[in-house]
């Protein structure tokens, strides 16, 4: 065996051990159109039924405003607790 005839392969994710040197920059060839079978005797399509219209809700009236409760009035002081001595 002569050393030109020793061959080495390195795997590659990806590619298959199939590729050769020159495969990788071929053209690959474009899959042919394959045409869409038309139906002939579907009956056609019925149009879908539109939503009936949603009532709007009617709106919540605003509530009253509360009227402010009336502060209690604040008791009267006790007048100054004068000594009967110092009357006189």
């Amino acid at each position: 065996m002569a050393a030109s005839d020793v061959e080495y392969r390195c795997f590659v994710g990806g590619l298959a051990w199939a590729t050769d040197d020159h495969s990788p920059t071929k053209p690959k060839p474009e899959p042919e159109p394959k045409p869409e079978p038309k139906p002939e005797h579907l009956p056609e399509p019925k149009p879908e039924p539109k939503p009936e219209p949603q009532p709007k809700p009617e709106p919540k009236p605003e509530p009253k405003p509360q009227p402010e409760p009336k502060p209690e009035p604040k008791p009267k002081p006790d007048p100054p607790h004068i000594p009967p001595a110092a009357i006189n």
